[in-house]
């Protein structure tokens, strides 16, 4: 026997299902799109902002992570050239003085 032509469901085929419906919100059950019940839905939006929060979270993480391996970095390496290394973030080994003048 040949090989059928066609491997998918054809819209007609399908009982339930409207392929023009403005109301289909593109999920459903193995290609059947439905329009979750509103508990489905909040259940959906909430775990999406939880894994937006999450990301975020671990972005930011990560970059404050990168920004202190940095410094680090850069102050092993003052260290290793034999600058002083005391000055807070300044670079290139400068003191910080202040001065208060009286009025």
């Amino acid at each position: 026997s040949p090989p059928p032509l066609n491997l998918w469901w054809a819209d007609a085929e399908i009982t339930g299902h409207k392929p023009t419906d403005p109301a289909d919100d593109g999920y459903g059950i193995n290609g059947v799109g439905f329009l979750p019940t509103p508990a489905i839905a909040n259940a959906r939006a909430e775990r999406r902002k939880r894994q937006v929060a999450e990301w975020k979270s671990r972005e930011a993480r990560e970059a404050r992570q990168r920004r202190s391996e940095a410094r680090r970095r850069r102050d092993y390496e003052m260290d290793n050239e034999g600058r002083h290394t005391s000055t807070g973030g300044l670079g290139g080994g400068q003191q910080r003085r202040v001065r208060f003048l009286e009025v």
